[in-house]
């Protein structure tokens, strides 16, 4: 295959990658993906890389040929062991996203005529689809189909792996909104409400708060000075209550679990409280997938980078 089909075929990868997993990613990983998907052809001179490299690709193509080493499971695994400091490091997403343009080089040479040694260094080749007629011949009028086919596919899915999955759900079934009233909060993520008469427990979705009241456990660093502030906004205030558009409505304790919106600055709009504790370095984002965790991730994101907070303060 040509050089701009691997690129737009690793971002797919990527882009459908980090959408369906809900993962936050700087730009630069877009072309670290891009990058890595060239990697492979280091066995072939006549490729880019190979040029680049040429007397080492072409060492390697005389003795173990194009597409065997490095395009096989164990090329991809050896791969992500050179790079397991990145992995390690700060910059861990970069890693994945090499990962992702180098396996989709993989992929998409299994989808041409030669196919690839996927269990190298057995000499069987890995080929999808089965039937010739239906893979592409590299450089001929199939391949410009199936580019502009994986282009399409990359432009739909750019906006879908900013958003994420969980966005296409929003609204879809989503509880109505309740205004009630906080009864009392029993810390930085957990308050009581008074609904229909009688005292409820809600736990605020998508952020983790340090402990303060967990039995047998020690108070968390940061701990009361985000109870302080959630007692401070929270307490005896009218608030709107929303569910997420998937999930339970409650977590095994029993908690209803809920987004929390009030006007926090005196314009007249909603704030969403929970993204406030986050953007004030009070509390954690959760793993568990929720229709806000892009917008979460970043804000906790930036308030890491700014040192706020817990960031600031807690190893």
């Amino acid at each position: 295959m040509k050089v701009l089909t691997h690129l737009v075929a690793a971002e797919v990868v990527w882009f459908a990658t980090t959408a369906i997993f809900e993962v936050d990613y700087p730009v630069a990983a877009i072309g670290v993906a891009a990058g890595a998907a060239l990697l492979p052809d280091i066995d072939y001179p006549a490729s880019w890389v190979g040029f680049l490299f040429k007397a080492f690709s072409d060492r390697i193509a005389s003795r173990a040929g194009h597409r065997g080493f490095f395009h096989s499971f164990l090329g991809f695994l050896a791969f992500g062991l050179l790079l397991y400091p990145l992995y390690l490091s700060q910059y861990q997403i970069l890693w994945w996203a090499a990962m992702a343009g180098y396996w989709s080089h993989i992929l998409v040479d299994m989808m041409s005529l030669g196919g690839v040694k996927l269990f190298w260094p057995s000499p069987v080749r890995a080929i999808f689809p089965g039937r010739d007629d239906y893979r592409v011949r590299s450089g001929s009028s199939s391949e410009r189909v199936y580019f502009f086919v994986v282009l399409a596919l990359a432009l739909l899915l750019y906006p879908l792996s900013q958003r994420g999955v969980s966005s296409l759900l929003s609204g879809v079934k989503a509880s109505d909104p309740q205004w009630v009233q906080v009864a009392r909060v029993v810390d930085g993520d957990t308050i009581v409400i008074d609904l229909w008469g009688s005292e409820t427990k809600v736990r605020l979705i998508g952020v983790d708060t340090p402990e303060t009241v967990a039995p047998n456990r020690p108070i968390g660093c940061y701990g009361p000075e985000a109870s302080a502030f959630t007692k401070r906004v929270l307490g005896g205030q009218v608030v709107r209550l929303s569910g997420s558009t998937f999930g339970q409505p409650r977590d095994i304790y029993g908690r209803l679990l809920a987004y929390v919106a009030l006007d926090l600055d005196g314009d007249g709009q909603l704030d969403d409280f929970n993204l406030e504790l986050l953007r004030r370095g009070l509390g954690r984002t959760m793993s568990f997938a929720h229709d806000r965790r892009r917008e979460y991730l970043r804000a906790e994101r930036a308030a890491k980078a700014a040192g706020v907070g817990l960031w600031g303060k807690c190893r």
